[in-house]
């Protein structure tokens, strides 16, 4: 896939999420008619970039699991947000895999 495929991709995923974002306000901020099923969409998500991003960087990163990530997962986000402040690269190929999966 050259640069030019991948720039429209990332454009059209925007522009979706745009699309979403102007009927939200158009729905309920204009015409007072809450939709809740769009606002469970936008929150599954970040919940699911979020989710995803902590546990790619720490693949990435090559760090052992340890068994339940769930229990220590503030100590993985916080590593994996260090090495990010240390290593933009890193960030850049995290947020390139979370758009491609999304």
């Amino acid at each position: 896939m050259g640069v030019e495929a991948a720039v429209v991709d990332v454009c059209v995923l925007y522009a979706v999420y745009a699309i979403l974002a102007l009927s939200m306000e158009l729905e309920y901020g204009e015409l007072g008619l809450p939709n809740f099923a769009k606002a469970a969409f936008f929150a599954l998500g970040a919940f699911s970039a979020g989710a995803l991003s902590a546990r790619l960087g720490v693949i990435l990163l090559g760090m052992d699991w340890e068994g339940a990530f769930r229990e220590r997962s503030w100590f993985y986000a916080t590593v994996v947000t260090r090495e990010v402040a240390r290593t933009p690269l890193l960030g850049a190929v995290i947020l390139a895999v979370v758009i491609a999966v999304a």
